[in-house]
């Protein structure tokens, strides 16, 4: 390699480098990219049945863009959640598009814990996720007649 190749090269590579670190950084870091994995929903009736769940998560600085899918044998769901974080604390819109519900999202977050309430005119939930190294937890408690909770373990696709 010739001296000017390798000089460029070291120059370079450093600044890449740091530009991918500062795309890793951010409340919402942990949670981006795409997931898969799979967990339980207990009906407003007791049922419970296993669940299929895929999520994509893209965040661009003090926002994040969130939507979690997932299918059991009699049931599905897809979650869309637009947030905003500021001072640890989120907030945003939400809507659950097959079922056509909606609503507002606030409360805080701490290096990969994420802590919500989602608020809409007829569904509120408690929303606790969990993301570190390429794992993430999904715990949904609602008082609805068709889920009461939702536990999901996701794994980062490559």
């Amino acid at each position: 390699m010739s001296l000017l190749r390798h000089l460029i090269f070291g120059a370079i590579t450093p600044t890449l480098m740091a530009l991918s670190a500062a795309a890793q950084t951010g409340p919402f870091a942990e949670f981006e990219g795409r997931w898969s994995g799979s967990g339980t929903i207990t009906h407003g009736d007791g049922r419970t049945e296993r669940l299929r769940c895929n999520a994509t998560a893209n965040g661009r600085g003090d926002q994040l863009q969130n939507q979690l899918s997932c299918r059991s044998d009699s049931s599905n769901f897809q979650f869309v959640a637009n947030v905003r974080h500021e001072s640890g604390r989120i907030n945003g819109q939400w809507s659950e598009t097959i079922n056509n519900v909606s609503g507002s999202i606030e409360g805080r977050i701490a290096g990969g814990n994420l802590q919500a309430q989602a608020q809409g005119q007829s569904f509120s939930a408690a929303i606790t996720m969990n993301a570190r190294g390429g794992k993430q937890t999904v715990a949904i408690r609602a008082a609805a007649k068709e889920m009461s909770t939702v536990n999901i373990s996701l794994a980062r696709s490559k």
